[in-house]
């Protein structure tokens, strides 16, 4: 039967990286995003009996993936079995092994066995893949975690469940910090009711928590810029962001930081111009929706306010890789990309909370700007597919209208300043290692 084995070094004691795995949301952080992963069902904890079922795919097909923990000696080691699934036998263990008080290494290990000995080679190259990007994020999670040390934290958190949000919160959750999502239905337990269209906000479970992240805006990279979809996209930034603040605002023990998200669309459509956080908002409808946005944020006095400008944020979970992943040059391929890695996203987010010399906007993209023709031959190198398929920017304009024009079409270059001068590394600061690590094609 083969066997796999993958062995790190953490920068944790052995109890501590164990520790981590006994965490709710270590699952979610350690789920590769261009695997269609849903969790169907996780038992608390890792002790014998407890399961996990996944719904996963083998191409096309959905499979259902039943894992059940059989062995568990705390701080030291943990083993689970496939009670069903794709494999004819699936045996993990997990080892947590000592290196001195500060330091540890991890080793998977792995017995398998695929079905009738179809696909042993793309078994082994999945598997392969998979762990090296486990080891990966649980090392540089650990890194950043251990970077800023800090007692646990209560952090609100609107737009939690969208592309951000959830690997925020996973993230954030898997520090040990209390994530308060606020949500627009009936809140569950640990929830916060916000609903701007009726008005309504539970300001009093804000009370007392130590910081709030606004993530929360109409996504503006789905379907026509009618009037009622920019409507949408103004008023949700717009609206939602003075709820929130004059909530905020209004609290006897408010929180010490808020950090409220813009976009780098806020220097406008500006063709050969890159951007540090100083240069004035363009005039097309998106900047001037990031200025009012921004704007309104500025309206909170209680605490420190930073206002991260994102770049177009990479993962194929969604967003703009997720539709770009056949590539193709868009319009003339000269327009200007700024980009981040979601994994240096939510590390930078985290960075900014527990900063307290920075404030204001601060730009959140990858120091390397790369051309539209640039990025899509990289993705091309990277998937091993040709990139010669050109995509007119007549037929964008056709299809898409004035969405296409502010975005895929627009040439925004911003650069990191503040990051930078303040040391705020990152881990994906080139196209190349940052498309490898989130497609799987790293080694």
């Amino acid at each position: 039967m083969p066997k796999f084995i993958k062995k790190s070094e953490m920068p944790v004691s052995a109890e501590q990286l164990f520790s981590w795995h006994e965490n709710p949301c270590a699952l979610e952080r350690l789920t590769p995003p261009w695997n269609k992963v849903t969790v169907l069902r996780k038992d608390i904890g890792l002790k014998p009996g407890s399961e996990v079922h996944l719904k996963t795919h083998i191409g096309p097909i959905p499979v259902t993936w039943i894992a059940r923990h059989s062995e568990y000696t705390a701080g030291m080691e943990f083993c689970d079995i496939q009670v069903s699934g794709p494999f004819a036998k699936w045996i993990h263990h997990h080892r947590m092994i000592p290196k001195n008080e500060k330091e540890s290494y991890l080793e998977d290990k792995i017995e398998y066995q695929v079905r009738f000995c179809l696909g042993a080679g793309i078994a082994k190259r999945s598997i392969e893949q998979l762990f090296h990007y486990r080891h990966t994020v649980l090392r540089h999670d650990l890194e950043v975690q251990n970077s800023i040390p800090t007692p646990p934290l209560t952090i609100a958190i609107t737009g939690a469940s969208g592309l951000v949000g959830s690997e925020l919160t996973a993230f954030l959750r898997s520090a040990g910090h209390r994530v308060l999502p606020l949500v627009r239905k009936e809140p569950k337990e640990d929830e916060i009711l916000w609903n701007i269209n009726a008005g309504k906000i539970e300001a009093e479970k804000l009370e007392g928590v130590d910081a709030v992240i606004h993530l929360a805006g109409e996504n503006i990279g789905s379907g026509r810029w009618t009037n009622e979809k920019k409507k949408r996209i103004e008023e949700s930034r717009v609206r939602g962001t003075a709820f929130l603040v004059e909530a905020l605002n209004s609290l006897k023990s408010p929180p010490k930081v808020l950090i409220s998200t813009s976009a780098v669309g806020y220097y406008g459509i500006k063709s050969n111009i890159v951007a540090n956080e100083a240069v004035e908002p363009g005039n097309d409808f998106l900047a001037q929706v990031c200025k009012k946005w921004e704007a309104e944020a500025r309206r909170f006095k209680k605490g420190r306010l930073v206002t991260p400008r994102f770049g177009v944020v990479l993962t194929p979970k969604g967003g703009a890789l997720n539709k770009m992943l056949f590539p193709f040059k868009m319009g003339s391929g000269n327009q200007l990309m700024s980009w981040i890695s979601i994994d240096d996203l939510v590390y930078q987010l985290y960075r900014l909370l527990l900063a307290p010399s920075i404030d204001g906007p601060v730009n959140l993209c990858a120091p390397h700007l790369a051309t539209n023709l640039e990025f899509s031959k990289t993705l091309a190198s990277v998937l091993n597919r040709p990139c010669i398929f050109p995509f007119p920017a007549f037929l964008a304009k056709l299809l898409f209208g004035e969405m296409a024009e502010a975005t895929t079409l627009s040439s925004i270059g911003a650069k990191p300043t503040k990051l930078e001068e303040a040391g705020l590394p990152f881990y994906y600061p080139d196209l190349s290692s940052a498309l490898k690590h989130l497609l799987g094609k790293s080694r």
